[in-house]
């Protein structure tokens, strides 16, 4: 029921991992960061390199997931106020809901989606190919920006 805290140097790779009532804070400096299911009060998941995620799920606050260096990939992302998911490279994530709050979304590169809701605004800033599937904000706006790749 408390906080759960990873700090790694290199690759690494976890099962499911939940808390009941705490934060979970997964980071990895120096390598990839590869999870299945993370449940928790507030999620965040930082990688210098790329990061992989299966369903995440934040039961009261929100859901921070950033690769510095490499690109994000989320099979789904629930959260309560908010998302913010950055990716220096390409980033993905197949579904996403937050039900009282925003969702921003930055891709170094392209982005792949294949829904996402939210209440409050939704931000998608990509380069490049880009696949959104069908967004929804039922009391906010959805601004979608994609440049040329380079």
């Amino acid at each position: 029921s408390g906080n759960i805290t990873l700090d790694a140097v290199g690759t690494t790779s976890v099962g499911a991992v939940t808390s009941s009532a705490g934060t979970v804070d997964l980071e990895v400096t120096a390598g990839t960061l590869t999870t299945g299911a993370v449940t928790g009060a507030a999620l965040a998941l930082k990688s210098s390199g790329n990061l992989s995620a299966g369903a995440l799920t934040s039961t009261s606050t929100g859901i921070n997931a950033q690769s510095t260096a490499g690109s994000v990939a989320l099979a789904s992302a629930r959260a309560n106020k908010c998302l913010v998911a950055n990716a220096n490279t390409s980033l993905a994530v197949t579904t996403y809901t937050v039900n009282d709050g925003a969702a921003t979304l930055t891709a170094g590169t392209t982005f792949t989606g294949t829904s996402g809701t939210a209440s409050g605004n939704i931000t998608l800033d990509a380069v490049g190919n880009t696949s959104v599937g069908a967004v929804t904000s039922s009391a906010g706006t959805v601004d979608l920006e994609v440049t040329a790749a380079p």
